[in-house]
């Protein structure tokens, strides 16, 4: 166990962290792609997703590029 500089007590997390995903669908838009970047890219804020751009479906068109052509 270990005490932080605010003296809180942290602790290795033991168990895995589940994550649930909603079932969307493109028309969703925004949601949709906001769920894939989730998925796809290791992020800290909101801000990291979506780097300098101002809608999640545009950071993942240039990430992305030839999947968007398939769907």
């Amino acid at each position: 166990m270990y005490q932080d500089q605010l003296e809180n007590y942290i602790i290795k997390r033991i168990k895995l962290i589940i994550v649930h995903h909603r079932f969307l669908k493109i028309t969703d838009r925004e949601l949709y792609f906001y769920q894939l970047l989730l998925k796809n890219i290791p992020a800290q804020s909101e801000n990291e997703l979506k780097a300098n751009y101002l809608i999640y479906h545009n950071r993942y068109i240039s990430m992305f590029s030839d999947i968007i052509q398939q769907i």
